[in-house]
């Protein structure tokens, strides 16, 4: 599966990005589906970040899914919000973040590209327009790809603005 997405549109702002074993990357986004629907007919709007991230907690707590998962999109403030979700359960708001099996050669790549640890936070919100960030993507990802067999021939974007989610597959040179 050098060419299959992982990553799938929740609300028309919120992205789940899941690795690991698919047969329960399959399961967890049926779940998670089921619940999008059901926090939009319960508060009348899509669910945002903050509660997908925390209800993918609870289920990973109660469920055994191998998989870690990473959410983004546009939190309840309007600001852009990525979660890590780790296969245990525990999840965490960060700047960034990337996972499977290129994420420890690709993560160091980009903590390169912006700089002192103290100022991502900061470097990443003032700073980065779309065609940076994604120009800045496929150089990590280029470097990581000559380095593991595992990456794909090919990258998928999800771009997330305050208009909806828009998709990109881009060969990767």
């Amino acid at each position: 599966m050098r060419s299959q997405s992982k990553l799938f549109d929740v609300s028309p702002q919120t992205v789940l990005g899941s690795v690991g074993c698919w047969c329960d990357t399959l399961a967890l986004l049926s779940l998670v589906r089921s619940y999008s629907l059901k926090y939009e007919l319960d508060n009348l709007m899509p669910v945002c970040p903050d509660s997908l991230a925390s209800m993918l907690t609870r289920t990973k707590f109660t469920l055994q899914y191998f998989v870690s998962s990473v959410v983004a999109g546009i939190d309840s403030n309007g600001l852009g919000a990525v979660y890590f979700n780790h296969p245990s359960g525990n999840y965490l708001r960060l700047p960034y973040h990337i996972s499977g099996t290129g994420g420890r050669i690709i993560l160091p790549t980009l903590d390169w590209f912006e700089g002192n640890e103290e100022d991502q936070m900061n470097a990443i919100t003032t700073s980065l327009t779309v065609d940076k960030a994604v120009e800045i993507s496929m150089e990590a990802f280029r470097t990581a790809r000559d380095r593991d067999i595992f990456i794909g021939n090919c990258m998928f974007i999800n771009i997330i603005t305050r208009e909806g989610v828009q998709f990109k597959q881009l060969p990767l040179p």
